[in-house]
């Protein structure tokens, strides 16, 4: 039974990136915080306090929904492209 999992997980990889980037999408467009809160320090610190500092704590908000909105196209984008290589 496991290996017929990671043998469809391999088979049909770009199936879950897909989903993953729709996910990650719809998790900053309904702002769920669990996806579209950037928790740790040092990811993309320096950008965050600056716009924080010259915008507001709103203003930070909304760029790591956009953050996470570009990285759930690419991730989305990546497993088409793939799908378009592999899967026909």
């Amino acid at each position: 039974m496991d290996n017929m999992v990671l043998e469809l997980g391999r088979r049909y990889f770009y199936f879950l990136l897909m989903a993953v980037g729709a996910l990650v999408i719809a998790g900053s467009v309904l702002n769920w915080e669990w996806i579209s809160r950037i928790g740790s320090p040092t990811k993309l610190g320096v950008i965050r306090e600056f716009v924080e500092k010259l915008w507001g704590m709103e203003a930070r908000l909304r760029f790591e929904r956009l953050v996470m909105l570009l990285c759930g196209v690419v991730i989305f984008l990546s497993g088409v492209f793939y799908w378009h290589i592999y899967g026909k």
